[in-house]
């Protein structure tokens, strides 16, 4: 029977132990908020400020929204400060020197970031606060926010983007609250964006002025740089690409026959391809943007390289075809061909030389015997040979032209790859050199 009573006691003991164990965060809570006010701030005397140490912990950016200007990224947004309403004595039950209470039933600084648009957070009744025996309180909310930001697109696709978000207390005074940001910035847990790197990400401590009073306004500026790698490869290689293709097309060379083929469709499908890619790339880009991002000033240049060679090549179209008029080639246009006055005689053949030197003949006899020139045109009659001086000539000044327009053509072509080259390190060149700014 003692037995029994020894270990029905040492049950009991055992049982109101972890009872006891567990209840004394109970009676901590209840005493701690028998007469606390959770709509006042903690301080015991009403003309000091509460100070708040801020430590927003950047997670990740989520997504860069250069059109709508809107940034998103997720961050923990940690701050500690001291409730002299919240302390307690360890020894007075059984060493619990730390808590946690639901966030809802005690003050909570009103801090937000100005520029956000949406939070997206767990509520404050399904979140806790870590509450320590001499009074310090610790909060830490797991948010995904989205803030506006004033993008400069100048430099686009090389850009550098610094947003700032100004963190505020949307009530209380300088006179009330005094937030302070925690240095340095936490990038302990920061995951890096595919699309862009991040540079720098500090803080800084201001005030202003609303409605008569003072406000403290922390400022951290997340300076962000874009990796261009993606629109290299996928606008302006491909455009640079596709200008020369049009350059090499409507200067090409024509055919045997010496006849020049139709240029203009070459031309036309070319500044309809770089339409459609500048018009994707402003769909990327705010409507209200100051002047013309450096990628879409490099698609207007190789639109204008690509017309003024359509125009050029179709000046070069109806020049060839003064042939036709008769028209001698200019010697303007021979040195700048490098051809030569003894090059323009060498391309007639020897026979229209010929041809000419037998119609005088004949002309020069057909005036001291007429029967003789009826005598050779019945003989050429009856041989078949009809041989026309005239097409002959026609025939050399074609040649001549063709030879002309076609080393015209080769030095255009050059000239505008050249062109192309130039535009296309140029742009380059600027945009590294913004990189490393």
């Amino acid at each position: 029977m003692r037995l029994y009573l020894l270990v029905n006691a040492a049950c009991c003991v055992t049982f109101c132990n972890g009872i006891g164990g567990k209840s004394q965060r109970m009676l901590i809570n209840e005493a701690l908020m028998e007469n606390y006010d959770r709509f006042n701030r903690p301080v015991l005397n009403t003309s000091h400020p509460v100070t708040i140490r801020v430590n927003p912990s950047l997670f990740s950016i989520i997504e860069v929204d250069v059109a709508k200007q809107t940034l998103t990224f997720k961050q923990w947004l940690n701050m500690y400060w001291y409730d002299p309403h919240l302390i307690w004595n360890p020894d007075l039950y059984e060493g619990v020197d730390q808590i946690m209470m639901q966030r809802s039933t005690i003050w909570l600084p009103d801090i937000v970031i100005v520029e956000q648009t949406s939070v997206d957070q767990v509520s404050d009744e399904l979140s806790v606060a870590k509450i320590k025996n001499d009074g310090y309180v610790s909060i830490a909310s797991d948010q995904l926010v989205t803030v506006t930001c004033q993008y400069d697109v100048s430099n686009f696709p090389y850009d550098t983007q610094n947003c700032s978000l100004r963190f505020s207390s949307w009530m209380y005074s300088a006179q009330e609250i005094d937030p302070y940001a925690n240095e340095p910035t936490d990038l302990t847990v920061y995951n890096e964006n595919g699309e862009w790197t991040l540079r720098s990400y500090t803080s800084r401590k201001r005030t202003s002025m609303a409605d008569g009073d003072v406000y403290v306004d922390l400022y951290y500026d997340i300076k962000i740089t874009r990796k261009p790698s993606y629109y290299i490869t996928t606008f302006i290689w491909p455009s640079f690409l596709i200008t020369c293709l049009s350059i090499v097309g409507v200067f090409s060379p024509f055919n045997d026959a010496g006849e020049r083929e139709e240029k203009l469709t070459m031309g036309l499908t070319t500044l309809l391809t770089m339409a459609v890619i500048l018009m994707i790339i402003t769909d990327q880009m705010p409507k209200s943007s100051n002047g013309i991002p450096l990628l879409g000033t490099f698609i207007m240049l190789e639109i204008g390289i690509a017309s003024v060679a359509t125009l050029v090549s179709v000046f070069i179209i109806y020049t060839h075809r003064n042939w036709m008029d008769d028209a001698p080639v200019p010697n303007w246009l021979l040195q700048l061909t490098c051809m030569s006055e003894k090059k323009r005689e060498s391309t007639s053949p020897s026979a229209i030389k010929q041809a000419w030197k037998l119609k005088d003949n004949m002309e020069r006899e057909s005036r001291s015997d007429p029967k003789l020139l009826v005598t050779i045109r019945k003989g050429t009659e009856t041989l078949n040979l009809n041989i026309n001086i005239s097409d002959m000539r026609n025939e050399s000044l074609r040649d001549q032209w063709s030879k002309v327009t076609h080393r015209l053509d080769l030095f255009l072509m050059i000239i505008f790859l050249i062109a192309n080259v130039i535009i296309c390190v140029i742009v380059m060149a600027i945009g590294n050199s913004k990189l490393n700014d």
